[in-house]
């Protein structure tokens, strides 16, 4: 069952990055591009992570995983960039820029707790939604409940059979939208991340689209 789930879960991360790719597509602009992009650098990482997990089923899926350390780091690196969307500011930017990289050396030495890392990432989560507080009042609700949907099915996935995870990555395919809506309404990222962003996501896109017309 564990093979089946994990190649589960790792097409499941197709839902939040086709739906970041296609909200950023429907209202191009800078900070949608940003959330998109760092949702796209993310996603390999998961992606293979799982696909790892599938492949060696008798590997513990975190201790020693080194699949699992990257991941993880990337998601604090990815929700870094994100803050750098919903804000607009290079300074949020280096803040949780900051706050990752710690996050990142922790995990990659494995001297945090299963709490530490589960409660960095919702800081991590929490500094790119916050922002959206000052840009829409409701993109922010609309945020706060899928990203509460997503942990109560994440913290779940024992009782739920190993089923939760992969549900969890569907509820993140709302979340993804919601947050680059919202970034699209925040003040321009910098023209250097803009651009670079815009352009990661037009040429994954045009990749995208070659895959569906083969």
């Amino acid at each position: 069952r564990r093979a089946g789930q994990e190649i589960f879960n790792a097409l499941t991360m197709l839902v939040p990055l086709r739906a970041a790719m296609r909200a950023a597509s429907s209202a191009p602009g800078d900070g949608g591009d940003v959330v998109a992009a760092a949702i796209i650098l993310h996603f390999p990482f998961s992606f293979c992570y799982h696909l790892a997990c599938a492949l060696r089923p008798a590997a513990h899926p975190v201790l020693g995983n080194g699949w699992c350390k990257g991941d993880l780091v990337m998601i604090h690196f990815a929700g870094a960039c994100m803050a750098l969307g919903t804000s607009g500011s290079v300074r949020w930017l280096y803040l949780n820029m900051a706050f990752s990289t710690v996050c990142a050396v922790r995990t990659v030495m494995w001297c945090n707790t299963q709490i530490e890392r589960l409660f960095c990432r919702v800081l991590c989560v929490v500094g790119y939604i916050a922002p959206i507080g000052y840009v829409d009042s409701r993109h922010l609700g609309s945020a706060v409940v899928w990203f509460s949907l997503v942990s109560v099915l994440f913290v779940l996935n024992g009782r739920l059979k190993g089923w939760g995870h992969a549900l969890s990555h569907l509820a993140l395919g709302p979340l993804a939208a919601v947050v680059v809506a919202a970034a699209e309404l925040a003040p321009g990222a910098p023209a250097e991340f803009a651009d670079a962003a815009a352009e990661l996501v037009r040429c994954v896109g045009g990749a995208l689209a070659s895959v569906r017309l083969a």
